[in-house]
């Protein structure tokens, strides 16, 4: 994969797509917010086993691959499982979130955690 690039695939949800592959673009070219989302993931799904996508949502177009660790999150897909380490659904996820006012609230009630988390990323790329 091209990872100076942000892809946006053929099934563009609009703008949520964008900032989500922006966030897939901001964790592969940043080692050090890489690095935090990793760590973060790993603590909040600590002794978390791999559940289907498919499974918890079941009318949707998840494939059986797609096995995140459940935790608490907002969206059980931010635990996604990847083969290759240092990939994570957590910094696209987050910057869907965080892109639009509604979504960015239920964030902050749901998991301040993960909103505490996304500060600190900003702050990371800010310098």
């Amino acid at each position: 994969e091209d990872f100076g690039v942000i892809g946006m695939g053929t099934e563009s949800r609009g703008t949520n797509t964008l900032w989500h592959e922006m966030g897939h673009w901001l964790e592969h070219n940043n080692p050090l917010v890489a690095a935090i989302a990793e760590a973060w993931k790993a603590r909040r799904t600590q002794g978390e086993k791999p559940v289907r996508q498919s499974d918890i949502f079941p009318k949707t177009r998840y494939s059986r691959d797609e096995t995140p660790l459940r935790d608490q999150f907002v969206d059980p897909y931010i635990g996604k499982v990847y083969s290759h380490p240092g990939t994570t659904e957590v910094v696209s996820m987050g910057m869907e979130y965080l892109h639009d006012p509604k979504h960015a609230g239920i964030l902050a009630s749901q998991d301040p955690d993960m909103l505490s988390l996304m500060v600190k990323i900003i702050e990371v790329v800010n310098g």
